[in-house]
C-alpha cells in the first residue's frame, strides 16, 4: 500500500520525477553504508541530487520542444528495504545537513519551494509530495 509508506510499490517502467531522483540518490548512498548524517556525505548527496534534478528538467524542457534527448526518461528504481515514508525522511535528513546550489542556504535543495531563488518559478519542484497513483482501471474516465 503506497499511501501509508508500508510497502514500496515501484513501477519500473514509470517515468521518474524529481522526487524519485532525489530519493534514488539518497537511497543509493544509504544502501552503500554511508552515513547520510555526516555533513560531507550529505553535501555530496546534495550535489549529485541537484545535478540529476537539473538534468531532469533540462531533458523535460527539450522533449516539450520536440527535441529527442536520446534519454528514455524511464528507469528501474534501486532496490531498498526502505518504505516510501522512510525514503522521504532520508531525503529530509540529507537536506538538513547540506546546502542549496541556487542560494547557498541549508535545509533545502535547488528547485524546492523553500528556496528564495525559486519564488518566481511557475511550477516549483515539490520534493515531498508524491501524487496518488491510480489503479489502471480508474485512469480512464469515459
Amino acid at each position: 500500500n503506497d499511501e501509508d509508506g508500508e510497502s514500496p510499490d515501484y513501477e519500473p517502467e514509470a517515468e521518474l520525477g524529481p522526487q524519485d531522483l532525489e530519493e534514488d540518490v539518497v537511497v543509493g548512498y544509504y544502501s552503500a553504508g554511508l552515513d547520510i548524517e555526516d555533513e560531507r556525505v550529505a553535501e555530496e548527496i546534495a550535489r549529485l541530487a541537484q545535478e540529476e534534478t537539473g538534468a531532469y528538467f533540462a531533458r523535460s524542457d527539450a522533449r516539450r520542444r520536440g527535441i529527442d534527448t536520446g534519454f528514455p526518461g524511464k528507469s528501474a528504481r534501486p532496490q531498498s528495504e526502505l518504505t516510501l515514508k522512510e525514503r522521504s525522511e532520508k531525503v529530509r535528513q540529507a537536506k538538513q545537513r547540506s546546502t542549496c546550489r541556487a542560494c547557498g542556504q541549508r535545509g533545502h535543495w535547488q528547485g524546492d519551494p523553500d528556496c528564495p531563488k525559486n519564488k518566481n518559478k511557475t511550477q516549483p519542484h515539490t520534493p515531498n509530495t508524491r501524487p496518488q497513483r491510480q489503479h489502471p482501471d480508474q485512469s480512464r474516465s469515459s
